[in-house]
């Protein structure tokens, strides 16, 4: 996995855990049904984030893979995408 998949992952991660340590701060003022709910939502969050983390890892290991099967290739759709932005942001202006 590459530094800024693994950076993506753990910045992910890490906003899960602040948002889990903010809703325990907020949930202590709140009914235990609303505690509930707001429980059952970080699960999720949880469960979302696994989620994203394996398939990111997926993608990033077929990238990597594509990318050293073909390097050539992979530099020319770099450069017409680079291309390709440079134009639209011209046109822009």
């Amino acid at each position: 996995m590459t530094v800024a998949t693994e950076r993506l992952v753990n910045d992910f991660k890490e906003v899960v855990r602040e948002g889990e340590s903010k809703l325990r701060d907020v949930s202590r003022d709140l009914s235990a049904k609303a505690r509930e709910r707001m429980t059952v939502s970080v699960a999720k969050a949880k469960d979302t984030c696994k989620q994203a983390e394996q398939q990111l890892r997926v993608a990033a290991k077929r990238t990597d893979s594509t990318v050293r099967q073909h390097p050539y290739a992979a530099v020319g759709v770099g450069l017409a995408l680079g291309l390709l932005v440079g134009a639209v942001l011209l046109r822009r202006k």
